[in-house]
């Protein structure tokens, strides 16, 4: 069975042990003898035979047919075959006795080993031989043996033990042993020699053959070189052969009568041959195979040539066509350009920075932004990011199928099922896209660990092929399968990616929105804009790989054999692995990443144009939120048409936001806080939840005053308001943003919460305590002169609400057609953005011409804040009178005063916020909108504003008169306190006997 190999299809096959026994027995027939055991050379590994002098004309014929036969076998036929059975399992032979009509009766038992469950399936497989013609000179005639329908039945193996040591730094030993190799053989044969011709049918049974052997490797130093050379260093195989069974004429019955003599003999020259190819293996063919690995990762080493190693060399070479205007990465003027830069800016400060996080695995409580984010958005409980294939594009996945082969030993498929990556929360750097060129764009990467799980189905079934080596009798080709797990990983990862984007600054600008709200549109579309895209540079280094493992496969023994071989391998070549990874991935994998990039765009360009927004829709050309936001069955139910007028970018957009940005964490705080507002406004003021404004708010200042009365009061006056502060603003609860209403399709639903949530107190600080939103804000009054109104002060003024509530709702109905012709160019423009919003009719003193027409208003505003708390404090204060202040406030608040304040404050919000004051500058933003941007048919070049007439205050409710007149009253009497309490202490002082 070892010799009869499938790796050469079409050449002349080695038959089985059947044919030199035919032979040799035929032979000894003739002769009246027995044969004997040849001699075998003492130099060789297996046990010398001396040669019986009386046959040695007879062995020696044997010894001549046996090794003309075995000569056939190489080291690509003998191992394979070998290696093969270890994915076999055992079957024993009771007994085994000729019956009286000369068949052959067996009885087998499985036997339990680690490869018991693989020898059940192999059970039912045929392993199915080509047919072979054999013609060899015997005496004075020549013998012709034709063996057709050679078949083996019932391959099983015990056991395969498969070890290795390191015995020093030079080398490394593999002890290899297979124990209970079994099977039998039958086939069809026929012969002539001569006068003499006849056929038949014959069986041949192995039982409980074995092998030993230990292959040795040899290295300069296995710490920093592969190996150089193999060797077979010791050889003790087991051949035995339990019955061989010929049905024919009468040669044949008197071949059957003394088979027995000689089937040691046919054993022992297959020992013998078999040793000399093993040999041959560990000498040659094995030390090639290491010489052609070591020449392999020999091509990764050294320097890499200044073309490949520098990221701008694409750049330099890069041929701009006449009448093509790129984009200029470094030019911040552009409109694109000025947004690319911004939003590279705020995506440095927000994800490569540290933040506080008390969930950090760093156990540091910090952590970069990316992680934390990665940890809140992307990566599941177990801080795995999994990757199911079946949600991958069919154009890239291909169902998930990886390889698909089919010889004359199987039919296999290989399935990739998913991917698990952990460790992509452990980013110790994170540097994305610095403009290097004005085409470049360079990133730096650095991670601590990172962990790949793939889950792999391996479908492999006999082959369907007419010379089929394996063959299934019942015909129906049943796939066996097996799901497998594939497991390794590496650490202290640094990535350093360059890469060339060219982009065409026309076709990008007039890529229009539309054209890219629907996902199928977006790749074309993009990719019909890039002039050229090329990886520049990717280089990877690591600082150690984990031992690949393999698991999940039905044999626990194949599972033991995989797992040493991986090892063993990884022992052997890791450290040239990890010095010839950077230039790996420089050329093999940049070059293979390329010609998948390449062959996208180029495919891309063939499909055709990015398609264009046709006509109006649906609702007399105005946007349906409702079918722009909503999912089609969502959209159906809240009064939409529920047929994605507009694509799936948009309900994909919002279910995202819904899940990963407004939706409540673990601690019932939106997930808000923690991806957005911390990180932005950490990188804004330096703490977390605050915003921060230290410049002058508001400035009033005279140096010299010259005015005789007012001279006499002071000589120089500074007034400003500087140092705003807004903290905790991390603490929103339950937002809602853009949310389309079932009873209009042109207005939109905002509302969030902040501060304490006085039912759950879920903002909390580390320290248990409530947080408010708070507001600060700095007032210095510098007077100076010889005036009793000289001072100095700088005081904090302070304010805090527990908790608040805000709702607004907005009518913004947009011109579809607008919209989803919007070019990308326009993108960052709030004029463009505004122009493309229903314009109502003004009059020439700006007032709408018809109260009916609509335009962008907001239709309800709604805020609540639980209580309102003041607090000013002297940062530095001349004036001795401030310290009163606080007690002043105290009594305010107990008179209930603040909270009135607040009551009406609320008031008056709504009535400014819905009545005609803030909806006529809306209107008159809205109508000089068109006039300022750039693609829109009103654009005027040189238009700044309308010259409108100012718009007077709007007419006051009672109440909110009242407010005015209260906070005025309030303001004023602190106000008096302070001078009077001031005057007072400076009276005392100045009175000679105010100590006594």
């Amino acid at each position: 069975s070892m010799m009869l190999h499938p790796r050469y299809p079409r050449r002349q096959y080695q038959s089985p042990f059947l044919l030199v026994l035919l032979l040799l027995v035929g032979l000894n027939s003739i002769a009246f003898s027995t044969s004997s055991p040849l001699a075998v050379d003492a130099n060789r590994w297996s046990p010398s035979t001396k040669a019986n002098e009386e046959s040695t004309s007879f062995s020696n014929l044997f010894g001549t047919i046996g090794r003309y036969w075995m000569s056939k076998l190489d080291a690509k036929t003998v191992v394979p075959a070998l290696l093969s059975s270890s994915t076999t399992s055992f079957l024993t032979s009771d007994s085994a006795t000729s019956s009286s009509n000369g068949q052959l009766s067996l009885r087998r038992s499985l036997q339990e080993s680690d490869f018991e469950d693989l020898n059940k399936l192999l059970k039912a497989i045929t392993v199915q031989a080509p047919d072979t013609t054999v013609q060899q000179k015997i005496l004075w005639n020549t013998l012709n043996l034709d063996l057709k329908n050679i078949k083996c039945y019932d391959i099983s193996i015990q056991d395969v033990a498969v070890s290795f040591q390191k015995v020093s730094n030079q080398k490394i030993t593999v002890p290899v042993e297979i124990i209970g190799l079994d099977m039998w053989c039958e086939l069809n044969w026929r012969y002539s020699w001569g006068i003499f011709h006849d056929g038949g049918t014959a069986q041949m049974y192995t039982d409980d053959n074995s092998a030993k052997t230990v292959l040795a490797f040899k290295s300069e130093g296995f710490d920093q070189h592969a190996p150089n050379g193999s060797s077979i260093e010791s050889c003790e195989p087991s051949i035995r052969i339990t019955d061989i069974n010929i049905q024919g004429d009468f040669v044949a019955q008197v071949v059957n009568f003394a088979e027995k003599s000689i089937r040691g003999t046919v054993a022992t020259q297959i020992e013998n041959v078999l040793c000399e190819e093993l040999g041959t293996l560990g000498s040659s063919t094995v030390s090639d195979l290491i010489g052609v690995v070591d020449g392999m990762i020999e091509e990764y080493k050294g320097a890499l040539p200044q073309a490949l190693a520098n990221p701008l060399t694409a750049e330099n070479r890069l041929a701009i066509p006449n009448g093509v205007e790129l984009m200029d990465l470094t030019d911040t003027a552009n409109s694109i350009g000025g947004w690319f830069d911004t939003a590279l800016k705020e995506a440095d400060a927000m994800l490569g920075s540290l933040t506080a996080d008390a969930g950090s695995p760093t156990g540091t409580g910090k952590d970069l932004g990316v992680n934390k984010i990665l940890r809140s958005s992307l990566l599941d409980k177990n801080r795995a990011y999994t990757v199911p294939v079946s949600s991958w594009p069919t154009s890239i996945s291909n169902g998930g199928i990886i390889f698909e082969g089919h010889d004359m030993l199987t039919e296999t498929t290989i399935i990739l099922n998913e991917i698990r990556l952990l460790g992509l929360d452990t980013f110790t750097l994170f540097d994305p896209l610095n403009s290097v060129g004005r085409y470049t764009l360079a990133n730096s990467f650095k991670l601590d660990h990172l962990t790949f799980e793939v889950d792999l189905t391996i479908k492999m079934k006999p082959s369907s092929h007419s010379d089929a080596i394996f063959v299934d009798p019942s015909g129906d080709r049943q796939a066996q399968i097996e799901r497998i797990t594939v497991k390794s990983g590496v650490k202290n990862i640094a990535v350093d990616l360059s890469f060339l984007l060219a982009l065409n600054q026309k076709i990008l600008g007039a890529t229009q929105l539309g054209s890219i709200l629907d996902t199928s549109q977006i790749l074309p579309c993009l990719l019909g804009a890039i002039h050229k895209a090329t990886l520049t540079g990717l280089s990877v280094s690591v600082e150690d790989i984990d031992t690949p493992t393999i698991s999940g496969f039905v044999s626990k023994g194949l599972d033991r054999i995989l797992r040493t071989a991986a090892d063993l391998a990884f022992v052997m070549y890791k450290a040239q692995v990890l010095d010839a990874m950077p230039n790996f991935f420089q050329t093999t994998v940049r070059n293979m990443l390329n010609d998948m990039l390449k062959k996208q765009i180029d495919a891309s360009s063939s499909d055709g144009v990015c398609p264009l927004y046709e006509g109006t829709i649906q609702n007399g050309g105005i946007l349906d939120y409702r079918d722009l936001f909503l999912s089609r069955k969502e959209a159906s139910k809240a009064g939409g048409s529920g047929d994605a007028p507009y694509g799936d970018v948009g309900p994909m957009l919002m279910d995202l936001m819904s899940t990963q940005l407004l939706s409540p964490d673990e601690n019932g705080s939106s997930k808000v806080n923690s991806i957005l507002i911390r990180p932005m406004t950490e990188a804004q003021s330096g703490t977390e939840g605050m915003l921060r404004f230290v410049s002058d708010l508001l400035r009033f200042s005279i140096d010299d005053i010259t005015d005789l009365l007012w001279s006499s009061f002071a000589q120089s006056m500074e007034f400003k308001v500087f140092d705003t502060r807004l903290a905790n603003l991390d603490t929103v609860r339950n937002p809602t943003i853009l949310k389309p209403m079932r009873r209009n399709p042109i207005e939109l639903h905002n509302s969030f919460a902040m501060g304490d949530e006085d039912s759950l107190f879920r903002n909390l600080d580390d320290s248990g305590l409530r947080r408010p939103v708070t507001g600060e804000i700095r007032a210095l009054v510098d007077i100076k002169g010889d005036t009793p109104l000289a001072m100095t002060n700088d005081v904090n003024i302070q304010v805090e609400i527990p908790s608040m509530e805000m709702l607004a709702n907005i009518l913004a109905p947009i011109n579809e057609k607008e919209f989803m012709e919007f070019p990308l160019a326009s993108l960052v423009s709030l004029n463009c953005w505004l122009a493309t919003i229903a314009t109502p009719q003004l009059t020439e003193d700006g007032f709408r011409v018809s109260s009916k027409d609509v335009a962008m208003a907001v239709s309800e505003f709604v805020m609540s804040l639980s209580s309102v708390q003041l607090d000013i404090s002297c940062v530095s204060c001349t004036s001795s009178g401030l310290n009163i202040l606080p007690e002043v406030i105290d009594t305010i608040e107990e008179v209930g005063t603040i909270a009135e304040v607040k009551d009406r404050l609320v008031g008056f919000a709504d009535e400014l916020f819905e009545g005609e004051w803030i909806q006529s500058h809306i209107d008159r933003l809205l109508v000089d909108a068109t006039k300022k941007c750039p693609h829109h048919a009103a654009y005027q070049e040189e238009f700044t504003s309308t010259d409108w007439p100012p718009l007077a205050f709007p007419p006051v409710s009672r109440d909110t008169l009242e407010l005015i007149l209260l906070s005025g009253a309030v303001f004023l009497q602190a106000g008096v306190v302070v001078v009077a309490e001031s005057h007072s202490s400076a009276a005392e002082q100045a009175d000679p006997l105010s100590g006594q």
